[in-house]
């Protein structure tokens, strides 16, 4: 008999595929089995699950150059002959069409089938995948786009024995070569051209955006380069014919920046940097997640020390890059966004909930006050908190990390699909190798999947034994109706959290596989923290 996954599950995404190979290979032989899933893909009604995905990357030239919101639409076909159809992804909880994160990732979970993915971005070709046949999992499904566009010199700066070119697109080596430089006298310069060689694109082909000209040491003062159609992009694009020039620099730019950057929650902080060799070219200052860090002004460079002014929007943690335009000396440091650092709490003002969607009266006011005043939970906005909204594993861990001050995290993230500049990333890293969480059977952890109670009550145990409390209290399940449904792993936990209080039914219903919201999350912990910590 064909296995299916049933709407119970409560897992989705990319991580759960390890998941479905422990079920089996699914099969389309059962006429019964077929109806069902046509029927899902159909909209038809039907309530079965599976689990395998088209996912990748879109990248643009070299694969390590990724585009993010590109637009992505899933389309399915029963067989070749047939007409493709846009898949109804709704039935499945899901997103079609759907945009690529900041690294240029996409992923569904999609019934046996074929399918294709269509990639739209403006400024780029639309492009198409190829037909994939699912079953097998299509989980390396990555694509290059193309754009027209013509290639400009972004960056032109020489210093005393090279000259760099930064281009706006990468360009195919060869045709940088039909480059000429000459010195301020009008004497053309021989030069050896670098460049690095290391990045490609799918099919090995070596393209670059920055390029060095290498040459001897000389008395002048500027360079001019001229260039023409000669040189082309990735795309087979020519560049206009033209040129630029640049006085002579003794060096880059240097801009010094601590390996941490400490800002307080909900103010303004203003940082000193150190600058060397300013060159007079314009600062860029880029955080890599404005929910967490905004950059609110770039002073000038004076005295060799350059002001700026960052926000701290949400306690968590986000990347700074700073450097100068056209310069190619970009550097980043991370920048962690503290409650602690306001002031003493005896010369604080009551702390008015900013949230408009959490009026007084409602049951989750003074939980989510409580979270909120003790830096647990932030909201999804200045104006909102969202306590419908549902919580990912990735929150819930990043509250419990924050409850204990942030810890130093000195081991290695072993998980995949954790990537190191998101706000989670810290708290997971810390969760693991303190034995609080683990991930699916495919190696995966599923920071932004939706978390259920049943792993909420497994997280919520092993932090409790972490911190050296009682867990020996076990409750009797069996008065909620669905208390079969608990899975066996998660037993112990419910009853656990079902004996404190913790986790409490609804008219006699568990839940045990229903996903917890913000509020919820936030009535659990103060109760958690009652139960444990103000006894």
């Amino acid at each position: 008999l064909p296995m299916i996954v049933t709407v119970g599950i409560g897992m989705t995404g990319p991580a759960a595929i390890g998941f479905t190979c422990l079920i089996g290979i699914i099969s389309a032989t059962s006429s019964i089995f077929w109806q069902w899933r046509i029927g899902n893909i159909r909209s038809g009604g039907f309530k079965a699950r599976w689990a395998i995905d088209p996912s990748g990357y879109v990248y643009e030239a070299v694969t390590a150059n990724r585009l993010a919101d590109v637009k992505t639409t899933a389309y399915y076909k029963e067989n070749e002959e047939d007409t493709p159809i846009i898949w109804d992804a709704s039935e499945f909880d899901q997103i079609n069409p759907l945009y690529t994160d900041y690294q240029g990732r996409y992923a569904w979970d999609v019934p046996e089938g074929l399918w294709q993915v269509k990639y739209e971005l403006e400024g780029y070709e639309t492009t198409y995948s190829e037909w994939l046949e699912v079953p097998p999992p299509q989980t390396d499904v990555n694509v290059g786009m193309v754009s027209k566009a013509v290639p400009k010199i972004e960056g032109f700066n020489a210093y005393s024995d090279y000259a760099e070119i930064v281009f706006s697109k990468y360009m195919i080596p060869d045709s940088v070569n039909n480059l000429v430089l000459k010195d301020e006298y009008g004497n053309a310069v021989a030069y050896t051209l670098e460049y690095a060689d290391d990045e490609t694109d799918l099919s090995g082909n070596v393209y670059a955006r920055v390029y060095k000209l290498m040459y001897d040491e000389s008395d002048t003062a500027s360079y001019t380069l001229n260039y023409d159609q000669n040189l082309k992009s990735y795309a087979d694009v020519a560049m206009e014919t033209g040129s630029v020039e640049t006085k002579k620099f003794v060096s880059k730019t240097e801009i010094v920046l601590p390996e941490i950057i400490k800002v307080p929650y909900a103010a303004t902080q203003q940082v000193v940097l150190d600058v060397h060799n300013y060159n007079g070219g314009e600062i860029q200052c880029v955080s890599s997640f404005d929910a967490i860090i905004t950059v609110k002004e770039i002073g000038t460079v004076k005295d060799e020390k350059l002001t700026i002014f960052l926000e701290g929007c949400m306690v968590g943690t986000a990347d700074l890059t700073i450097g100068i335009a056209g310069e190619n000396n970009e550097q980043t440091c991370q920048v962690v966004v503290l409650r602690d650092m306001e002031v003493e709490p005896d010369d604080q003002e009551p702390i008015v909930l900013p949230f408009t969607d959490v009026p007084q009266g409602k049951w989750f006011y003074n939980a989510v006050k409580w979270t909120y005043e003790n830096g647990l939970l932030t909201g999804t906005s200045d104006t909102e908190f969202s306590p419908t909204g549902q919580m990912t594993r990735g929150m819930l861990v990043t509250v419990l990390y924050r409850k204990e001050g942030r810890p130093v995290v000195d081991e290695a993230n072993k998980f995949p699909d954790v990537n190191s500049k998101k706000y989670y990333a810290s708290a997971i890293t810390w969760a693991s190798a303190e034995n609080l969480v683990s991930g699916y059977s495919n190696g995966d952890f599923g920071p932004e999947d939706s978390i259920t109670r049943e792993q909420i009550a497994k997280i919520l145990y092993l932090y409790a034994k972490y911190k050296g409390y009682d867990v020996t209290a076990s409750a009797d399940l069996s008065e909620f109706s669905d208390a079969s449904k608990v899975s066996s792993y998660a037993k112990k936990y419910m009853q656990w959290t079902v004996a404190e209080g913790l986790i409490q039914g609804s008219n006699g219903v568990l839940n045990p596989k229903g996903n917890a919201t913000r509020a919820e999350i936030a009535a659990i912990l103060k109760r958690f923290v009652e139960k444990y910590e103000l006894q």
